[in-house]
């Protein structure tokens, strides 16, 4: 083989490394923000369900009181 032609080759190994890499690291910080996401739709989903667990136990008291 050629040494320009090898030189080529580990070059173009080298950029698709770092290109994995680079991926990798884009896909993991999009799960972390995903995660975090999720986590705080949760929180949401949380806060949510208290306010109804609230409100239902003042529409039962209501109901007692009437």
């Amino acid at each position: 083989m050629p040494k320009k032609v090898k030189a080529f080759q580990m070059i173009m190994l080298k950029k698709v490394k770092l290109y994995k890499i680079i991926m990798l690291k884009i896909l993991n910080s999009y799960k972390m923000i995903q995660s975090k996401k999720l986590e705080s739709h949760r929180k949401t989903l949380e806060n949510v369900n208290s306010y109804k667990v609230i409100t239902l136990k003042k529409v039962n008291d209501y109901k007692m009181i009437v």
